[in-house]
């Protein structure tokens, strides 16, 4: 083993590579979306038809997470990720050259949502056992910052292609791209397992010691009070996914439609929207780090995004410049909200493992992602864009008041418990 200061960049080529990982996988799985118009053309679709591609996806991308969290501390994940990463790269060859109906691409999303299933849990896992403790915000802040960063370049990207060559390319320069950040994610991998030592804790006698230096925000004294905790964020997941893809994924036809922008600049518009979303992040990241209490904190955050949204249900055709400005305010405070609980994964990691977390986490946000668009593209369909902010809205309340009862909870829990790890 090498010295702790010649191990950062061990540390920082590691963080990079799972967020370049993971980014590409957001790129290349956000195409779809970007040039939905696209695709309803190229396959002679409706809105709801092509969206049961990614209604597709997200059921087998989460089942698959629901099953690797069991034993995704046991799994061989270098070759795990090699043969699964490499089946999802040929899917999208095979979705731009030889696909030619709405139905065969609902299949292919299916075993695409099978090869994308480990990457999210396995590099939270990677980054959880490696990364010293003072390593996860800058972790977390990239991650956060990736998510944005692959929306907005599939955007950016698709938006040229469609305009200027075809919308097939993007599928094919992410795909590639993907492949590549694969070979990096495993030569880096290699060099970090030869040379840092794991981080989290696994003996039960340094379990009191761990949640001291954790100084988490909810004690779990056992196997079923963290078994419950996660229940519960897996249904905070939901709702939060639920809000977010009720708007962001139909944001390009919602300019298309109501203010009759063409599909490239409805394209390009967006990207916009996505970019300033990386600013949201990191200020939240920020504010849990001066106030650990999660609980409490989301739910004064989601107060904003509540307000917008209240407020597009009545004037969301009144200017496209004022529901550009709300668009961009609602995608800063709600990843800002949505950010300030990214370091629980690390800053709990002796009590829940981070890759199972990220992985049963990941599940509730897959079905959100997949169900959702396509409950809210029947809405839109038969009450119009009001009725999709109107159930934004009633997500948000129903997310601000499960948090109100949690905050409750877990200082219940804390007094009962917190004292026996403190002495």
């Amino acid at each position: 083993m090498e010295s702790t200061n010649s191990k950062k960049r061990y540390y920082n080529t590691l963080i990079f590579a799972c967020v370049g990982l993971y980014t590409a996988m957001m790129a290349v799985k956000g195409i779809f979306v970007a040039e939905i118009i696209s695709v309803m053309n190229a396959f002679n679709t409706t809105k709801s038809l092509a969206s049961i591609a990614n209604t597709y996806y997200f059921i087998v991308y989460a089942l698959t997470q629901f099953v690797l969290a069991f034993f995704i501390h046991k799994l061989p994940v270098k070759r795990y990720l090699a043969i699964t990463i490499s089946l999802s790269v040929v899917t999208y060859f095979i979705l731009v050259f030889l696909l030619n109906e709405i139905s065969q691409v609902w299949y292919l999303f299916a075993i695409n949502g099978f090869a994308q299933g480990g990457v999210v849990a396995i590099t939270k896992l990677i980054l959880g056992k490696y990364l010293p403790i003072q390593y996860s915000s800058k972790a977390n802040k990239m991650y956060l910052a990736g998510a944005a960063v692959g929306n907005a370049s599939c955007y950016g990207v698709s938006g040229i292609c469609v305009e200027f060559l075809s919308w097939k390319v993007p599928f094919i320069f992410f795909a590639t791209l993907f492949a590549c950040m694969l070979v990096f994610f495993i030569i880096t991998l290699i060099k970090v397992e030869k040379n840092c030592k794991p981080m989290i804790v696994d003996k039960k006698e340094e379990y009191k010691n761990a949640v001291k230096t954790e100084k988490s925000f909810v004690v779990l004294p056992s196997s079923k009070s963290r078994a419950v905790f996660i229940v519960v964020m897996m249904v905070y997941a939901v709702l939060t996914n639920v809000a977010a893809y009720a708007i962001n994924n139909w944001m390009v036809v919602y300019l298309k439609e109501v203010f009759d922008f063409s599909e490239s600049l409805s394209i390009f518009v967006t990207i916009g929207t996505l970019i300033v979303t990386m600013v949201g992040p990191m200020i939240g990241i920020s504010l849990s780090q001066r106030f650990k209490n999660y609980a409490t904190l989301s739910a004064v955050l989601y107060i904003f995004p509540l307000v917008i949204t209240f407020i597009m249900i009545f004037l969301y055709n009144f200017n496209f410049i004022f529901s550009l400005v709300l668009l961009v305010l609602f995608e800063i405070c709600n990843s800002c909200a949505s950010g300030c609980s990214a370091n629980l994964v690390f800053d709990m990691r002796s009590q829940i493992n981070p890759g199972r977390y990220s992985a049963f986490n990941n599940v509730s946000a897959s079905l959100a992602a997949g169900i959702v668009p396509t409950i809210v593209s029947v809405i839109i369909d038969s009450w119009g864009w009001s009725a999709q902010y109107m159930f934004v809205a009633i997500t948000y309340v129903v997310i601000i008041l499960m948090m109100i009862i949690l905050n409750k909870v877990i200082k219940s829990v804390n007094r009962k418990y917190l004292h026996l790890y403190q002495s």
